[in-house]
């Protein structure tokens, strides 16, 4: 069963984070190239599980995920 408190602290944390930011970070990582777990990662594996991140959407509104661990 996931910590319910450390996960309410790290989504107050990443939101705190981002609130004045153009851009978004998602890992909690600033480091160019790491701040995002799946978007713009299309064909790259995925930081928690390995399994190559998928895309699809048409021009502007492209959705990004991977497929085993957001099934579905």
């Amino acid at each position: 069963m996931p910590d319910l408190d450390a996960l309410a602290d790290l989504a107050r944390r990443l939101l705190d984070a981002n609130k004045e930011r153009h851009g978004h970070i998602t890992t909690g990582n600033w480091r160019r190239g790491e701040e995002h777990w799946v978007y713009g990662r299309r064909g790259r594996p995925c930081r928690r599980c390995g399994t190559p991140i998928r895309s699809a959407g048409q021009q502007d509104r492209i959705t990004y995920w991977c497929p085993s661990c957001q099934p579905g």
